[in-house]
């Protein structure tokens, strides 16, 4: 009898399945954020409530920024959608005339790749001046803690500008989108950390109720932090009773 050697192995060639690239912002109606700043003491929300469209047909999904304080839920409108692999921030004409130009009529500025690139940076708003240009740069980092939790593979999004003394860092995380921000300048570090997410059927964290106070922390003054959960300061609130 010949000798038959049993290595113990399928010879077989398993198939390579891709893995699925996970999207590091998406937007879904319904979707919260939560976030709390520890510099300012005070909870802030990000709620997409709804869509709507530019003249140019630009399907684009209205997104409710909230602020609790003492006196009252601060609140103003911003406008987002995702093309070519990027989610954009847009000014809408059915709502107001943009203070675009002809290269960029809409103002939009572009925010992250959502399928990010270590090292790439790009110019985040089209038509502008020389001295208001602003660059992003995305690094890849490990791990970002927050309140809701620790997340991995992180995308972290550099702001640079003219202004040499206010630095900003934006965090994203795999299938949860924007998870923090960080703020330094002479004054200081300020952090705004997610504290709970809802995205489609995913949910971290504590929620809040903006509704009323339930004891929580608030200052007395209309903070400028808000206008940093993404990038931009924004002045059109609009003030909201309890």
């Amino acid at each position: 009898m010949g000798l038959i050697v049993n290595s113990g192995c399928d010879n077989s060639i398993e198939p390579i399945i891709p893995v699925e690239k996970k999207p590091y912002m998406s937007l879904n109606i319904g979707d919260i954020r939560q976030y709390y700043s520890d510099i300012e003491n005070i909870y802030l929300q990000l709620e997409i409530i709804d869509t709507a469209y530019r003249s140019d047909g630009q399907k684009v999904y209205v997104a409710d920024y909230s602020i609790l304080l003492p006196d009252g839920i601060y609140k103003t409108n911003v406008y987002h959608f995702i093309r070519d692999g990027y989610f954009w921030q847009t000014a809408i004409d059915s709502v107001m005339a943009p203070a675009g130009n002809e290269i960029n009529p809409f103002m939009e500025s572009k925010i992250i790749n959502i399928y990010p690139q270590d090292g790439e940076i790009f110019l985040r708003t089209k038509g502008v001046s020389e001295t208001d240009k602003v660059f992003h740069k995305i690094n890849l980092i490990d791990s970002l803690e927050t309140y809701a939790q620790t997340f991995e593979n992180v995308e972290e999004c550099e702001i640079i500008d003219a202004d040499t003394l206010r630095n900003i860092w934006l965090y994203y995380a795999p299938d949860y989108g924007h998870v923090g921000t960080l703020i330094t300048n002479p004054n200081g570090v300020a952090k705004i950390s997610l504290t709970y997410i809802k995205v489609g059927n995913s949910e971290l964290g504590q929620f809040v109720s903006f509704n009323s106070n339930n004891n929580i922390p608030l200052i007395d003054e209309m903070p400028n932090i808000m206008g940093y959960l993404f990038f931009e300061e924004f002045s059109n609130y609009t003030k909201s009773k309890k």
